[in-house]
């Protein structure tokens, strides 16, 4: 792995982390996020996307064996980019618009946790 790759998912982490880290105080201090979010769903799926980056970098740092690094990297960034919809669910759009953003955060989120589960046994797919 080259040095720019590392100081890029080291950078993507922090910024992961941050948003986990924010996400779960929200949760602690009661914070809602208007009818079509959820701060306690955005502090599992960040937290998900944060653990699906931090193995990537640990395998791509050779410090951790058995996870597929781009898909590890994939679904973190899925699971974070859901987490950024449901954060902020575009107070004052209108109500079929709104739902179709939590669709496709929900989707979004689901499709991260399968490639992240994916990531940790590559083989799978191919023996199932």
């Amino acid at each position: 792995m080259s040095d720019q790759d590392l100081l890029g998912m080291t950078i993507m982490l922090i910024g992961a982390g941050g948003m986990f880290v924010t996400a779960v105080i929200g949760v602690v201090n009661g914070a809602v996020v208007g009818p079509y979010g959820s701060v306690r769903v955005a502090a599992v799926v960040s937290g998900i996307g944060f653990a699906g980056l931090l193995a990537a970098l640990l395998q791509s740092t050779g410090r951790l064996t058995g996870v597929d690094p781009t898909l590890a990297q994939g679904g973190g960034l899925s699971c974070v980019g859901a987490s950024l919809v449901l954060l902020n669910p575009l107070t004052g759009t209108p109500l079929p618009f709104a739902q179709i953003g939590l669709v496709g955060a929900a989707l979004s989120a689901l499709g991260g946790v399968i490639l992240l589960a994916t990531a940790v046994d590559s083989q799978a797919l191919d023996t199932a």
